[in-house]
């Protein structure tokens, strides 16, 4: 059977949509409670933000070292989820990442579809494949996404301060949102003025919460743990460098840095070509696209459940196949890659046979897709081109 628009064109289907995410909150809430210590990542940031709020320090040898491998920020940020009693402050930490991905994946299907409501039940489909183990674990990424989410829903808007807004909250939680910032600011100059001190300010506030000289040692602290991460031999990491890994490359450190400084402004490239093809009120998706592309490959530090910021992408891009662009084999090919993103999901011999490599293999597709998907006008700006080809026309000569 071919799956065409119709299939999705149901008025309920939006309904359905919040009924999934609905159903994963709950899930997740249950298990949560019932499970609280199992498969979860908060108990780091705990330990980590009350390091901080206690100005403790840690020894340095390679155990602690990964204490530092979030910055000040992002104990400020945590903070208040310390001061809750543990359970409620796991739930709503949990509740918080759900809500901010899903109702910013509500705000960006609705670009360039003209308000059609089953678009979000194609990019919902399309992005829980990835989110299932960060929406468990109580991944920071899930709040970073949905943010950073927000922030490209109100760029299509030509909201520039909510969207400056939205990366700065972003990168208070971890400073992965530089990327993104980074393309919004060159892109959009009227941003770039509220970016650069929404990112100032948040690198400030916490110097307000404790001693100064304990702020610059754990910044210090952070700068030196990135930096090992970037030249790491260890193979656990989800990125390039894992996919080399994987095929028998034993340090592709050195041949990643230059890769990273090549692949930087041609991201650059891409996205401005992007709002070029496929304009202003679209464009935002492509760079939303460019920037997690970007990171799933070139961050050193990706993992497994990293993924999570790649799927919505995924999902917005599937939707326009669909609906949009009236493209089902488009449509189905990324159908397949957010499947694949998810495979970790899939359990044995699935997960053991694709770890460390196969996402980064199916972001590589991606990226393919996304410099086809650039190079070709959209189908609205065809369309208007072909309008006014047709009105410079002159009209046919009559004989009399």
């Amino acid at each position: 059977m071919r799956l065409t628009r119709s299939h999705f064109s149901n008025p309920a289907s939006i309904q359905v949509a919040w009924l999934l995410w609905g159903t994963l909150l709950a899930t997740v809430l249950v298990l949560t409670v019932l499970q609280p210590e199992k498969k979860t990542v908060t108990p780091a940031y705990r330990a980590w933000t009350s390091a901080f709020w206690s100005q403790s320090t840690y020894a340095t040898d390679d155990q602690s070292q990964s204490f530092y491998r979030y910055p000040p920020t992002f104990s400020v940020a945590f903070g208040p989820i310390l001061l809750l009693p543990h359970l409620l402050g796991e739930t709503l930490w949990r509740v918080l990442g759900l809500v901010l991905l899903s109702t910013s994946l509500w705000r960006l299907s609705k670009i360039g579809h003209h308000r059609d409501s089953s678009a979000f039940l194609i990019v919902t489909l399309l992005t829980l494949p990835a989110s299932l183990a960060s929406a468990k674990n109580g991944q920071v990424n899930l709040l970073l996404v949905g943010l950073v989410g927000h922030a490209f829903a109100d760029l299509s808007l030509r909201r520039w301060n909510r969207s400056a807004l939205f990366v700065t909250a972003a990168f208070m939680l971890k400073p992965l949102a530089l990327v993104p910032a980074l393309l919004i600011g060159t892109l959009y100059p009227r941003t770039a003025k509220p970016l650069l001190l929404g990112l100032a300010g948040c690198l400030l506030v916490p110097f307000a919460c404790v001693s100064s000289a304990f702020v610059w040692d754990q910044y210090a602290l952070n700068a030196v743990q990135l930096w090992r991460f970037s030249g790491s031999i260890e193979h656990r990491f989800c990125d390039l460098g894992g996919m080399a890994r994987c095929f028998g490359v034993a340090d592709p450190s050195p041949l990643l840095g230059p890769l990273r400084l090549i692949a930087a402004p041609l991201t650059l490239l891409g996205c401005a070509l992007g709002i070029r093809r496929h304009g202003h009120r679209c464009g935002p998706i492509v760079i939303f696209a460019g920037s997690m592309c970007y990171l799933m490959l070139f961050n050193p530090m990706t993992e497994t459940n990293s993924y999570v910021m790649l799927g919505p992408a995924i999902g917005l891009f599937g939707a326009w196949a669909f609906l949009r662009d009236n493209h089902p084999r488009e449509a189905w090919f990324l159908t397949a890659l957010a499947i694949g993103i998810g495979c970790d999901n899939l359990g044995n011999p699935i997960h053991p046979w694709t770890n460390l490599w196969f996402k980064a293999f199916v972001c590589l597709l991606f990226v393919g897709y996304l410099v086809v998907k650039i190079a070709r006008p959209s189908p609205e700006r065809a369309m208007l081109k072909l309008w006014r080809a047709r009105a410079l026309t002159p009209p046919a000569a009559t004989s009399t």
